[in-house]
């Protein structure tokens, strides 16, 4: 999950994909496709389908939001996929979004000493992108993660890079 959200920063929703070839994903009916986020793997690529998360209200006639999986995640969830014995139309993590929280907390706790959370990383990957990158490369990656998102640019730059809504450190380990 950690790999996932370095790469493709969204939210919670990384617990609920659900893998599936695309075989079988193209047979899916509509209300079971826009019922769930998905990743699909293809015969050359993997890519995840989201229709359910926090912001999708706003972009009702954009969905699903589809990103290609690219390295070095797409070798690291392949080989988690085997390892783990993932069947084909399964969850591939079965967490629910508290879950997440939980989850992402316990395991940067036992390994950084922190407990962080998706809004964490997601703070901590803009404020890296304005730190290292030209105001104008800024914010073209910016914009880009704010699509994989579902975030605008503003609210990106005001809440994560600026911390204008994070009041103190309690707040940081709490979710979007």
């Amino acid at each position: 999950m950690f790999l996932i959200l370095r790469y493709y920063p969204i939210r919670n929703e990384v617990g609920s994909f659900i893998y599936i070839k695309n075989a079988d994903y193209v047979k899916l009916d509509k209300l079971t496709r826009q019922s769930n986020n998905w990743i699909v793997e293809k015969s050359k690529s993997v890519e995840m389908i989201r229709y359910k998360f926090k912001t999708a209200r706003f972009y009702a006639n954009d969905l699903p939001f589809i990103n290609t999986i690219e390295q070095p995640v797409k070798t690291a969830l392949k080989k988690y996929i085997k390892d783990n014995d993932i069947q084909n139309n399964t969850p591939l993590f079965n967490l629910t979004d508290n879950q997440v929280s939980h989850r992402l907390a316990f395991v940067s706790g036992k390994y950084l000493t922190v407990k962080i959370s998706t809004s964490t990383i997601f703070k901590i990957l803009a404020c890296d992108v304005v730190k290292n990158n030209s105001t104008d490369e800024a914010r073209k990656i910016l914009t880009h993660y704010g699509k994989i998102r579902g975030t605008d640019i503003s609210q990106i730059i005001d809440y994560y890079v600026n911390g204008k809504a994070i009041d103190n450190m309690s707040d940081i380990s709490n979710e979007d």
